[in-house]
C-alpha cells in the first residue's frame, strides 16, 4: 500500500482512499462511484459522480 501513497501523495489522499485505490488496483477495477473531490482528480480511473444528475462520468484522463 505504501506504493500507493506515492503514487498519488500529490492528491492529498489518506489511509481510507489508499485502501480503496490498492483493492481497485489489485483486482482490476477501472470504475470508482464516488464523490470525493480528491478521488475524482485522479485520472488513472473511469470515474462518476453519482451527485449530479445525470451522474457525472469521467473517463480516464479526462480531468474534471
Amino acid at each position: 500500500m505504501f506504493i500507493i501513497f506515492e503514487r498519488y501523495y500529490k492528491y492529498g489522499i489518506g489511509g481510507r482512499d489508499a485502501t480503496i485505490l490498492a483493492t481497485m488496483i489489485k483486482w482490476n477495477v477501472d470504475t470508482i462511484a464516488t464523490h470525493d473531490k480528491k478521488l475524482l482528480e485522479i485520472m488513472d480511473f473511469r470515474r462518476v459522480d453519482p451527485t449530479y444528475r445525470p451522474a457525472k462520468v469521467l473517463g480516464r484522463g479526462r480531468a474534471l
